[in-house]
């Protein structure tokens, strides 16, 4: 987690210049004199977005009357992303409320130098940058500066008590040990652990080795390795599996289906089927 304070007449916040809007007309910046803005950058593939998302949604509820105005701008990782009918589709799924622009060109991102999801922005009364939050995490301090700057605008009259945290990690001085990082398909950005390694756009048989190093993916059975993800071959009643050895709380995956009947997809934790309440 990355954190940049800026004095106020410095940075000037800019418009919302993206692609497509959900739940609202475009927000224009400029004309939010008066009123604390809250720009979150997120993406629908990432977990600490949807973990971030949760407490901008809170925060909103709790100060809206006090005239906090925010925006989710959605920064799309994989192509996919990219088509407002997945992202329409995962804002519904999800029960997203706020205002959500994409930023499929980039640009928004580009102007508030944001380098990856999530991340957030807060701008105070004059319109100028006052707070940029790279990554997950810090949510006490984050509402305790929203506080400060509502308070700036003579808007807030006394200090609620800040949100509950979400997870334990979230208190703080939580002490927090580093998990397995996020690990990308394709050949761009993944790393496969076989000794067969990964030729682009090619079909290839993989053999689990069996032994699992930690950051890597395993595959074994019939894999196309593509630009951005990891396809599972196409022969007939054929079965795949990828292995990834991990640390940490949870484990989430991207998964898409492009076969009209649909795919099943099996899951296991130390060979075994997950249980009921491990199932998330």
């Amino acid at each position: 987690m990355n954190a940049r304070e800026f004095q106020s007449g410095t940075v000037r916040a800019h418009e919302l210049l993206g692609d497509f809007w959900f739940n609202s007309e475009p927000v224009p910046v400029a004309a939010l004199r008066g009123r604390v803005l809250l720009i979150g950058f997120w993406d629908i593939t990432s977990g600490g977005s949807l973990h971030a998302l949760a407490y901008w949604e809170q925060w909103q509820r709790k100060y809206e009357s006090a005239g906090l105005v925010s925006v989710a701008v959605h920064t799309p990782r994989f192509s996919f992303g990219r088509d407002p009918g997945v992202v329409d589709g995962a804002i519904r799924r999800l029960g997203v409320t706020l205002p959500v622009v994409t930023d499929n060109s980039g640009l928004i991102v580009s102007r508030y130098q944001i380098r990856t999801p999530p991340s957030l922005v807060l701008v105070d009364r004059d319109g100028y940058v006052r707070l940029m939050v790279e990554g997950d995490g810090a949510f006490t301090q984050i509402e305790r500066a929203l506080q400060a700057l509502l308070l700036e605008a003579n808007a807030l009259q006394s200090l609620p008590d800040f949100a509950e945290p979400h997870r334990p990690g979230d208190r703080p001085g939580a002490m927090l040990i580093k998990g397995t990082p996020e690990l990308f398909g394709g050949y761009l950005r993944g790393s496969v652990g076989n000794v067969e390694g990964a030729i682009p756009e090619s079909s290839l048989e993989f053999t689990d080795p069996g032994i699992h190093l930690q950051d890597r993916v395993y595959l074994e059975g019939e894999w196309l390795v593509g630009r951005e993800a990891y396809e599972v071959g196409l022969t007939e009643g054929g079965k795949s599996s990828l292995v990834v050895s991990y640390s940490g709380l949870e484990a989430s995956a991207v998964l898409r289906s492009t076969h009209p009947g649909g795919t099943r997809v099996e899951v296991t934790q130390d060979d075994e089927y997950l249980a009921e309440q491990q199932r998330g």
